[in-house]
């Protein structure tokens, strides 16, 4: 049985990475009430053992050269460095997504952390989005069971999408798909902020929901629609049910969906490679039935998930980047341009919904997992977010916020609940300021 490793590229080709084009965005904008940090946890069916996780991460890392790096200032952009240090595993003993800055970890913008029976990826946005995130540690865990696992396992294949090559993992395919004859300026109408009583900074309020799967999709090819509508739907009524005073009706409530480019545009990148889309409802003429909403959001994520539009946004992104004038400006500047454009981009959406779709492990491998989910990490403008994730016959929908009430998220479940949805959930304790 062979443990997975990659082919090594010669090194000089793996010293420094540009950041890529949303990655530029992220160290100018975060801190730590705005981690941009997001975490994916396995849980298996036994307990943790350190030294065979800290082995299983060596291993992962050296086919994938793209997070062995550690961040540094250029004078027009910052840039990825080679990190020569070993990246350490941890007993989990910080609050999921906490800012990288506020803790020692020599340079890695990731944290792997375990706890029990569960195997944590904290990773800074810089890095790479969900998909590629989920290469990491898809990859790390089927790592991980053929060492604990040595004497049982007859078979080696490591998971779908996991065996690409590590200078193709480290693409930038932002720059690959730009087309500087497309491009489009979005504007977008500021949307309704979700008010309640702050936690501690870095603190955040976690609710997860476990649930079949099927049931789920059940109801929403009950109604014709895709499972995002579907719960996106949902959530836009639970907050307008729950936290929108009549008063603030003129705004409307807007959920920022992003997208997995690589599902439209050829790519095995590991790195950044996502667009975003929305969905919105104006309640400023009332409550309608909720069939109607959900068709009004289904329609409106059917019209944006098409290639050209999307080419449209990649170009638009792309093409801000390589602008003269703004390439040879000094970063300190730059850095003060990205956050006020940062905060016109926040102020436009409500919350977040991060759908990363089916997980998928080697069949032989299912009997030591238990189920896998997604955390994302609340910001200033948008104090909910929610990652939702499949794994066998479960959907995980997590609910984190920056503020002390679980109103919404109490009535997205119990909306679905009221549908004969089967729901266990767990959270976590935080205190308010």
């Amino acid at each position: 049985m062979e443990i997975m490793k990659q082919k090594k590229q010669p090194t000089e080709d793996l010293q420094w990475f540009r950041l890529d084009n949303a990655a530029k965005l992220f160290p100018a904008v975060s801190d730590t009430q705005n981690s941009n940090v997001f975490r994916l946890s396995f849980e298996l069916y036994e307990p943790v053992e350190r030294e065979l996780l800290q082995q299983a991460l060596d291993r992962t890392l050296e086919g994938f050269p793209s997070f062995r790096v550690r961040l540094r200032r250029g004078l027009f952009w910052y840039f990825l460095e080679h990190n020569p240090d070993q990246a350490k595993v941890h007993r989990d003993r910080l609050p999921p997504c906490t800012y990288f800055k506020e803790i020692k970890n020599k340079g890695f913008l990731f944290r792997v952390t375990y706890f029990k029976n569960r195997i944590n990826l904290d990773l800074f946005h810089v890095l790479a989005d969900g998909t590629g995130a989920l290469q990491l540690i898809r990859t790390l865990v089927y790592n991980y069971l053929l060492l604990s696992h040595a004497g049982e396992l007859s078979e080696s294949y490591p998971p779908s999408g996991c065996e690409a090559p590590p200078l193709s993992r480290a693409e930038d395919s932002f720059s690959k798909y730009y087309d500087k004859s497309k491009k489009s300026t979005p504007f977008e109408k500021k949307a309704y902020h979700i008010t309640g009583t702050k936690l501690m900074p870095g603190d955040i309020k976690i609710i997860t929901g476990e649930m079949p799967v099927a049931q789920v999709l059940a109801l929403a090819k009950q109604s014709g629609v895709t499972l995002t509508a579907y719960l996106s739907a949902l959530v836009i009524s639970a907050i307008y049910h729950e936290n929108m005073p009549a008063r603030q009706r003129k705004h409307p409530i807007k959920i920022n969906i992003p997208v997995n480019l690589r599902n439209h545009f050829p790519s095995i990148t590991s790195r950044n490679f996502f667009s975003c889309i929305d969905a919105s409802f104006d309640f400023s003429q009332g409550e309608p039935p909720f069939e109607e909403l959900l068709h009004a959001v289904n329609k409106q994520l059917k019209e944006q998930l098409n290639r050209e539009d999307l080419s449209e946004r990649i170009n638009y992104q792309v093409a801000t980047e390589r602008n003269v004038a703004i390439r040879f400006i000094p970063l300190f500047l730059k850095n003060i341009g990205l956050r006020i454009a940062y905060n016109k981009g926040e102020v436009v959406y409500s919350a977040a919904l991060s759908n990363l779709g089916r997980i998928q492990m080697p069949e032989y491998l299912m009997p030591y997992l238990r189920g896998a989910t997604l955390v994302m990490s609340p910001s200033k403008h948008q104090a909910v977010k929610i990652g939702v994730s499949s794994f066998g016959d479960t959907l995980s929908v997590t609910f984190s916020a920056s503020i002390a009430q679980p109103d919404i998220a109490r009535h997205f479940f119990r909306s679905l609940a009221g549908q004969g949805v089967e729901i266990t959930l767990t959270t976590n304790e935080v205190k308010p300021r």
